[in-house]
């Protein structure tokens, strides 16, 4: 019996969610369980992963229907529950926007039952801290140019590594990024949550995959992270190990999406307001805060913007 189960979370975007489920199959070789939640998706996506039949190393496929959108927290609470049920030993949050190549779960696998304090670990990602093998733009502003375009999501992928071989791009984009892998330990570092393998025994300390509190989407990933920290436990990046993102499919920027961005990250900070608050008695804080190069702190830069601390 498989002791891993990757959870997908899914909201219409069809063509993606294709693609992300067929790479899975195709890139897979640890035997998996495979859960989707789905979120009230329109009729195309829900036919689709009903008629959905284990490939590969897929050992079962459970597909929880949502009639209506209950947001991200809610959905992927409902896939924690059911992994529990399930007895699992590891669970893979996903997004319905991704791409994987093979050797993906294994070497991430790898990387948490090779660490005993490691409670998650996640790719190498998108971000301007992650540089083109080509051109001088970094790779969150090079797809972000992308993203004005009409594109198929196969198209994208060719795109982006400017190559019809996407195992040759890969290794390219892997090569231009080539560094030692990360280890978070402390608060205010995070990884984003498109792509991450999580420890089933901390989730179940922690009580949730995702705080409730935060509704629709976003700061949920930042919290589970911090909430991991905080036990003292570790989060992995192995920059060896790249799984595309194609980023805001389900839910494309607009003026909701910032609103709803927005409130939860107000949340964020009204829960987390004391860790924050102790993070400033060092004396380089804002040095660091101010340091664009510092990963870790990249995240108060971003959403600081949007807190009221009165």
């Amino acid at each position: 019996m498989p002791k891993i189960c990757i959870l997908v979370l899914s909201f219409n975007a069809l063509e993606y969610t294709k693609i992300t489920i067929q790479s899975i199959f195709n890139s897979t070789v640890t035997p998996f369980y495979l859960l989707i939640v789905d979120n009230g998706s329109d009729i195309d996506v829900q036919t689709y992963l009903h008629n959905l039949v284990e490939q590969g190393a897929c050992k079962g496929i459970i597909v929880c229907q949502n009639q209506e959108n209950l947001g991200a927290a809610r959905a992927l609470n409902q896939g924690f529950s059911i992994a529990q049920k399930l007895h699992m030993k590891y669970l893979v949050k996903c997004d319905n926007d991704l791409y994987f190549w093979p050797g993906w779960l294994e070497q991430l696998l790898a990387d948490l039952k090779a660490h005993p304090d490691i409670a998650m670990v996640s790719p190498l990602r998108i971000s301007k801290y992650t540089k083109m093998h080509y051109g001088e733009l970094n790779s969150k502003a090079y797809q972000s140019q992308l993203a004005a375009r009409s594109m198929l999501p196969e198209e994208e992928l060719q795109v982006f590594f400017g190559t019809h071989n996407l195992d040759d791009g890969l290794r390219q984009f892997i090569s231009a990024n080539k560094k030692d892998d990360r280890i978070i330990s402390e608060i205010p570092g995070f990884v984003p949550g498109h792509c991450q393998l999580l420890s089933m025994e901390t989730l179940q300390e922690i009580g949730y995959l995702a705080d409730p509190r935060y509704l629709q989407y976003g700061s949920d990933d930042i919290d589970l992270c911090w909430e991991i920290l905080k036990r003292k436990h570790k989060i992995y990046v192995d920059n060896q190990i790249f799984v595309y993102h194609f980023r805001h499919k389900s839910q494309p920027d607009n003026d909701e999406r910032a609103r709803i961005l927005n409130h939860n990250n107000q949340e964020f900070y009204n829960k987390w307001q004391n860790d924050i608050e102790l993070l400033k008695w060092d004396p380089l804080y804002y040095d660091k805060l101010h340091d664009d190069s510092n990963e870790d702190y990249d995240i108060l830069r971003t959403m600081s913007k949007n807190w009221s601390t009165t």
